[in-house]
């Protein structure tokens, strides 16, 4: 069964944080005191805005992934498991989208790089090496992510892993925003 690292836009926004710093109006969002970077990445500002409402699947600056109410509804309607949304009080058509089924990306055969370990909170100050995506195995969900976070800073996230019924899925149901590149083992 072929699988495919999902690639999206940005959505021109922040969540709580730019890649360096936590926002002083974000309260509640966690941080570690020694590398000062957020430790709770299912923290949800409630006070967020999107500002480029254009997409069905975007990511923040700061790593979120949001999704529109189309496609909310799509993955509600096909039973899409492990996927959870948060509403956001600000923006009643987007939600954060948190995806639990986890896939083990292949770092060594990747070649993928992880710099600067903080020993206080067990992050890196960036993990580079993302795509081609290599897995260690295949997925057994429609929608997965990656056990390694990548990116810097406060901007690391997960990468997502879609099966090819959900790449016709998202095909057949016009949801703009999303962009498959076949993963390699």
């Amino acid at each position: 069964m072929q699988s495919f690292s999902v690639s999206v836009n940005d959505n021109d926004s922040f969540m709580c944080s730019s890649s360096d710093r936590v926002f002083d109006d974000v309260i509640g969002v966690k941080v570690c005191p020694v590398c000062h970077y957020r430790t709770n990445f299912d923290f949800v500002n409630q006070n967020f805005t999107i500002k480029r409402k254009i997409y069905d699947l975007s990511a923040t600056y700061d790593g979120y992934y949001i999704a529109s109410l189309k496609f909310k509804e799509t993955i509600d309607r096909e039973g899409i498991a492990g996927i959870t949304f948060v509403a956001i009080s600000r923006e009643p058509e987007y939600f954060a989208m948190f995806v639990s089924n986890m896939v083990s990306f292949d770092t060594e055969k990747r070649k993928s790089k992880a710099e600067k370990y903080c020993s206080a909170c067990g992050n890196y100050e960036s993990f580079v090496g993302a795509t081609p995506a290599f897995l260690r195995e295949s997925p057994s969900f429609d929608l997965s992510r990656t056990d390694v976070a990548f990116g810097s800073g406060n901007a690391k996230h997960p990468l997502l892993i879609a099966s090819e019924c959900f790449v016709s899925l998202v095909k057949r149901e016009k949801l703009k925003g999303l962009y498959f590149e076949q993963t390699r083992t």
